[in-house]
């Protein structure tokens, strides 16, 4: 499967990065928090910049997120497009579902679900292999 993704930049204690934003007492976010996320993924940003504010910067990933999501129904139309009919009447009912944030959260956590993917990806590849 093919998929994209894009973070912010983050400032980490010690680098150049997070002096020059300490310095410039850019922080949006205060760094203990940040840096104490467990997922570490955030997609909000941690600071700004007079080039760039934080409220382009929030526009910019809302954009980003936009791109993830089309290069996620693009991958997944291409794979269901070799089960002919069927394939894209799954497309076309569950691309929505698949390429939201909240769905690839669940798959990446949850073995079940992972698991029974695995499985319809599998059958897919071996649907694949016998008509070549």
């Amino acid at each position: 499967m093919v998929d994209v993704r894009f973070y912010n930049l983050i400032p980490y204690p010690g680098t150049e990065l997070y002096k020059w934003v300490e310095d410039k007492n850019c922080f949006v976010a205060n760094p203990d928090d940040y840096l104490n996320d467990a997922s570490g993924l955030s997609t909000y940003p941690v600071f700004e910049t007079p080039e760039l504010s934080l409220y382009t910067r929030i526009r910019i990933m809302e954009r980003l997120n936009g791109i993830t999501k089309k290069v996620r129904k693009k991958a997944i139309k291409r794979k269901l497009r070799g089960m002919g009919l069927v394939g894209m009447l799954v497309y076309y009912l569950l691309s929505g579902i698949y390429v939201s944030n909240l769905f690839q959260s669940l798959i990446r956590q949850n073995k079940l679900v992972r698991r029974i993917l695995d499985i319809i990806y599998l059958k897919i590849r071996m649907e694949e292999a016998e008509r070549a």
